[in-house]
């Protein structure tokens, strides 16, 4: 690919080799986020996998192109021809019959029960001469171009692999031949947004002595893309928070910024003294103090200011608890845990399990994942899971089932096993 001259902010203009008529805008690794390509295992056959490339100007982690669609994670059904055993990890080389081959690379130390059914090349689960579906990130090993495999799939039957090759090419036709274009809408958005992030950064370098803060790190584009995202995202709400006016220094503001903060940081417990330890919800926390002593005096307990914040939190994370976003595990201690995947996952992979099995098992009968009998499970838990409301446990059910390929949303909260 060549490169052009520059056009407007966040997109770069690049004569294509895969389309050599073409130029094409290619957007910064922010924008990718809004591409359903992207957050997808894109179901590619071997030699369009190792036909992606690479553009140095957007050089981010296991990032490839297929015309400007940003490609990092990717699935391939094919053949196994060979596995090779290596002291760190294992190659399994199969081949779709596209006119290449690839090997899938699994990491001993993340993935050993992978690894483990790989040491006998002759009957293994997968062993040569099996149909497997690999999910897995691009990479590039010394030039040769792999998979780092995140999920394998004994492909059924030459039935399921013929459909592999159906969707694939249909794809390929209906989606990746099209130029991917992101909308004036959304570029304003993030532009904005950055605007935001640019000038919440500038008023923290710039301190009170009116000098420039130095600092060891290096600017550009963040090496992994939900990174950058979340970053972007967190300075547009300290900008918002922090520098707003003192009419929007609410409870409400502050609870939105500790669900931000639980999100971003994987919080799974705290109490009132580990959050003020953070010194962005100290801070944000002592601006809703002063804006309460001026609306409402009498409204926190304590007298000095420290007092003053921590009742200003105690009162924000009841209303948490109230929403079922958190669950005070002890009155004693005073800890909290948040609602997450963390907490759920053994009560979500048992219906994703029982549901896999009930359609391989029965002909006929569909087996499926229905967050309202999860919740009702999490609620029979007892220990504060009984205040929890079915929309958040909804939320996190749909964020892992919608994570792995196979389910089918049917109706709202409910997903069937259509995999393999």
């Amino acid at each position: 690919m060549k490169p052009t001259k520059p056009s407007s902010k966040g997109v770069t203009r690049v004569a294509n080799t895969q389309a050599p008529t073409r130029h094409l805008e290619y957007y910064e690794p922010v924008f990718y986020s809004f591409s359903k390509v992207f957050k997808s295992y894109v179901k590619l056959f071997i030699k369009d996998v190792h036909a992606l490339e690479l553009l140095p100007q957007f050089q981010v982690a296991g990032v490839r192109f297929y015309l400007n669609h940003p490609i990092k994670f990717v699935s391939v059904v094919g053949i196994v021809i060979g596995i090779t055993i290596r002291e760190k990890y294992s190659l399994i080389t199969v081949d779709d019959s596209s006119g290449s081959t690839i090997d899938l690379r699994i990491d001993k130390e993340k993935y050993k029960p992978l690894v483990d059914k790989c040491e006998d090349a002759d009957v293994g689960p997968y062993a040569v001469g099996t149909i497997l579906k690999a999910n897995g990130i691009i990479m590039d090993h010394f030039g040769i171009r792999q998979l780092a495999i995140e999920s394998l799939h004994v492909v059924p039957d030459l039935d399921a692999e013929v459909k592999a090759w159906q969707v694939r090419l249909e794809y390929k036709q209906t989606v990746l031949s099209q130029p991917w274009v992101v909308s004036e809408e959304i570029k304003k958005q993030l532009f904005a947004i950055k605007a935001a992030e640019e000038a919440a950064t500038s008023a923290k370098a710039y301190g009170n002595s009116g000098k420039r803060k130095t600092s060891s790190k290096g600017t550009g584009l963040q090496a992994n893309v939900n990174a950058m995202r979340k970053e972007t995202e967190a300075a547009r709400q300290r900008y918002s928070f922090t520098s707003s006016p003192q009419e929007h220094h609410t409870l409400r503001s502050l609870k939105l910024l500790l669900l931000q903060y639980f999100k971003e940081a994987d919080i799974r417990d705290f109490t009132i003294s580990t959050l003020r330890a953070e010194p962005e919800i100290e801070e944000a926390t002592r601006l809703v103090v002063t804006r309460l002593e001026s609306t409402d005096p009498g409204g926190l307990r304590g007298s000095g200011r420290s007092e003053k914040v921590r009742s200003c939190l105690d009162l924000t994370l009841r209303e948490l608890i109230k929403d079922g976003n958190i669950i005070n595990t002890s009155l004693a201690t005073g800890a909290y845990f948040t609602i997450g995947y963390w907490n759920l996952a053994p009560l979500i992979k048992d219906a994703c399990t029982t549901a896999r099995k009930k359609k391989k098992t029965k002909t006929g009968v569909v087996g499926q994942v229905n967050a309202r009998d999860i919740w009702m499970k999490a609620k029979n838990q007892g220990g504060g899971w009984e205040d929890v409301p079915k929309a958040v446990v909804a939320g996190v059910v749909a964020e892992a089932v919608e994570k792995e390929e196979g389910w089918a949303l049917v109706r709202q909260g409910v997903w069937i096993w259509v995999g393999f």
